[in-house]
């Protein structure tokens, strides 16, 4: 699980780019193409430094009109899912 105070940044090996407004990564281990969702391409944008989960989930309350145990939950799932493929890196 995921501590809502951890501090995540981007892995700058991974090569991104948004399209369409959507953000697509290019994982350098595997060469894998990875398209985030809504809520991770809005999330992968917020992480232009590194953030805390909980300001994570602030910002996507305040965007999505989500509540904030739905939003904190959201936010969990993308840092373990996108940690766990080496695509951010703990701060």
């Amino acid at each position: 699980m995921t501590n809502d105070s951890l501090v995540v940044k981007r892995n700058p090996q991974v090569a991104w780019r948004e399209l369409d407004g959507k953000i697509m990564l290019v994982t350098p281990a595997d060469a894998m193409l990875h398209l985030l969702n809504d809520t991770g391409s809005f999330l992968w944008k917020q992480l232009d430094a590194p953030r805390a989960a909980n300001d994570l989930a602030a910002a996507l309350c305040a965007e999505f009109e989500v509540d904030e145990d739905t939003a904190r939950g959201d936010v969990r799932e993308f840092i373990q899912e996108i940690l766990g493929k080496n695509m951010l890196e703990r701060a």
